[in-house]
């Protein structure tokens, strides 16, 4: 609490700020004030100390510990409690672990790297140190039906959508069924996974990978970095991760409160105006087969709807897009 009180008082100085200024704000010691300011120089934060000014912050590190992510939040819930991890195999299973153990809605985890990190249908997910923002929710969608928790993939997919191109002004998309792209390249995925009876959702785990920077050195040497899409090369410029967190949990939020309070319809208008796979010849590799034929609907329940060559419509609930 104090490191991101003083860390809110140096931002906001603009400039330098005195460290009885800073310790008043605090509601702490100015001993405790300079114990702060070391273990953010610690951090990787550049501080300048000046006699009779104070301090004055020069430069901060592109980083997701929790004193710097819970600064950038603006929900109500999301982001409440944060569990901020250098190493982990996959923040999924991390906030499963969490989940059954009783978390609460919205509880987050984030890490700056997962060893084990998963996509959809059992794939890895690779995340490099320091180069990508993974992040994990326990959601607990009281009321809703385990047959409408699908849904939920594609009001994050529209909430990362939205955060990307109202904060950044990207001209984010979405690939049914869990890919936000831009210019056709994958820059996001979502994995949704679930707890629950048949008729009751016990908590959903929501996991979001988004490439943010390019890694550099060995990494690159094995080419998958190489033509991964990150977001740094679309805004032009480095993107800090907490800042962009903070976005995104903004808007997730509210699409999840209209999720919940109007249903999935104004939801599913928006993300078919979004989307890159409609209104295009797709081949879909679907669990019983693979299906072949123009996107023409995202249906009520998120199916992925294929007019055939022959004229039929076939409704898609799991599978991928590979055309």
């Amino acid at each position: 609490m104090t490191l991101r009180k003083v860390l809110s008082g140096l931002l906001k100085a603009n400039g330098y700020v005195s460290g009885g200024a800073l310790a008043k704000g605090a509601g702490v010691s100015r001993n405790t004030i300079w114990k702060a300011v070391e273990q953010l120089r610690a951090d990787g934060y550049q501080i300048e100390a000046a006699p009779r000014r104070g301090y004055k912050l020069i430069s901060s590190p592109d980083c997701l510990r929790d004193y710097e992510v819970s600064l950038h939040l603006k929900t109500v819930d999301l982001g409440k409690p944060i569990h901020c991890l250098d190493r982990v195999d996959s923040t999924n299973q991390f906030a499963r672990q969490e989940a059954r153990q009783g978390a609460p809605h919205g509880t987050l985890v984030v890490a700056e790297e997962q060893t084990a990190g998963r996509g959809r249908l059992g794939r890895t997910w690779t995340s490099w140190p320091g180069a990508s923002l993974c992040f994990s929710l326990v959601l607990r969608p009281n009321g809703v039906a385990p047959t409408d928790a699908p849904q939920l993939t594609h009001v994050a997919a529209l909430a990362v959508a939205r955060a990307l191109r109202n904060d950044l002004g990207i001209d984010a998309r979405l690939k049914w069924p869990n890919d936000v792209v831009v210019d056709g390249r994958k820059l996001c995925g979502i994995l949704v996974e679930m707890s629950c009876e048949l008729d009751l959702i016990h908590y959903v785990i929501l996991g979001i990978g988004i490439n943010v920077h390019r890694p550099s050195g060995d990494l690159l040497e094995g080419g998958l970095a190489g033509k991964a899409a990150v977001l740094d090369e679309f805004v032009g410029a480095p993107v800090k991760r907490a800042l962009l967190l903070g976005a995104i949990l903004a808007s997730l939020e509210q699409c999840y409160i209209d999720w919940l309070n109007k249903g999935f319809e104004e939801i599913r208008r928006e993300v078919k105006l979004l989307s890159s796979t409609l209104g295009r010849h797709v081949e879909v590799a679907a669990p019983d087969g693979p299906v072949a034929g123009v996107a023409v609907d995202i249906d009520s329940r998120g199916a992925l709807v294929v007019e055939e060559p022959a004229g039929e419509f076939r409704k898609i609930y799991a599978g991928d897009v590979t055309a």
